[in-house]
């Protein structure tokens, strides 16, 4: 039986950016899935590991379209751990949209050479 205090963490990690076509490569091909199961909620966090070339930081993670299935956030940590230039982070409560919910989001990002870009990955709930 789950208590209130059950919860999962996804972790996406950006991996790799690319400043010339804004492209950033995450650890789950940019198609988040979560689960439906007993868990009360969720986080996910992206994270910007300090050994990832051409990205300086998220500068900001911005729903698009399709339903708001994050309770709170994306919010960026003010402490990103050692070994992480950048990380922010969602909550999400489970089972609060039906399988299939797609969330459309971008995230902005700056390379380091002081360039603004944006990519755009996707959420989904999965079954």
């Amino acid at each position: 039986m789950s208590s209130s205090t059950d919860y999962r963490i996804y972790s996406i990690l950006i991996t790799a950016a690319d400043p010339q076509t804004g492209t950033l490569t995450l650890s789950d091909d940019g198609k988040t899935v979560f689960s439906n199961s007993l868990a009360q909620f969720d986080f996910v966090y992206w994270i910007v590991p300090d050994t990832t070339a051409n990205i300086e930081a998220i500068t900001g993670i911005n729903v698009e379209s399709g339903p708001q299935i994050f309770s709170a956030g994306p919010l960026k940590s003010d402490s990103p751990g050692e070994g992480n230039k950048s990380v922010w982070f969602a909550q999400y409560f489970a089972n609060a949209e039906p399988a299939g919910t797609v969330e459309e989001y971008t995230i902005s990002w700056v390379d380091t050479d002081g360039n603004e870009h944006v990519y755009d990955p996707k959420l989904m709930i999965n079954l």
